[in-house]
C-alpha cells in the first residue's frame, strides 16, 4: 500500500516540477519573479531572466525523470537519491541567500521542498531500493 502512495506522490511531485517550476520559469520568468518570488520588476534584466529560464530547463528535466521513476520507484532508486540531493542543495542555496546575503525571502520554496523531501523519506522503501542497486 505504501508503494502505491509513493507512485502517486512521485507523479504529483513531477507535475509540480514540470508545471510550477519548469514551465513557469521557462515561459513566464517575469511573472514568476514578480508574482511568486516577490522580486522588484526592476530586477528583470536579461541576465536574470536567462538564469530563471535555465532553472526552468532543469526543473522540466527533473520533472520528466521523476514521472518516469514513478512507474517503478524501487528500480529507480538513483533518481530518488538525485531528487533528495537536488532538494537539499536548493534549500541550502536559498537559505544562504535569505540569511547571509538577505537577497531573497523565498521561505515558501524552502518549506515546499522540505515537505516534499520528508514525505519522500517516509514513503520510500529504502532497504528495497538499496538492495536493488546492490544486485544490479
Amino acid at each position: 500500500m505504501k508503494t502505491i502512495f509513493l507512485i502517486w506522490y512521485l507523479r504529483i511531485v513531477a507535475l509540480v516540477q514540470i508545471g510550477l517550476w519548469g514551465l513557469s520559469h521557462l515561459f513566464y520568468p517575469a511573472w514568476y519573479m514578480t508574482t511568486i518570488a516577490g522580486k522588484d520588476p526592476a530586477m528583470l534584466t536579461t541576465f536574470n531572466i536567462l538564469l530563471v529560464n535555465e532553472i526552468g530547463v532543469m526543473a522540466l528535466a527533473a520533472g520528466v525523470v521523476t514521472l518516469l521513476a514513478s512507474f517503478n520507484p524501487v528500480k529507480n532508486f538513483n533518481i530518488s537519491v538525485l531528487l533528495i540531493l537536488m532538494g537539499l542543495g536548493s534549500m541550502g542555496v536559498t537559505l544562504y541567500h535569505i540569511l547571509v546575503r538577505q537577497a531573497s525571502q523565498e521561505w515558501g520554496h524552502i518549506i515546499t521542498v522540505l515537505a516534499q523531501l520528508v514525505v519522500l523519506a517516509i514513503l520510500y522503501p529504502w532497504k528495497e531500493g538499496y538492495r536493488y542497486i546492490q544486485n544490479s
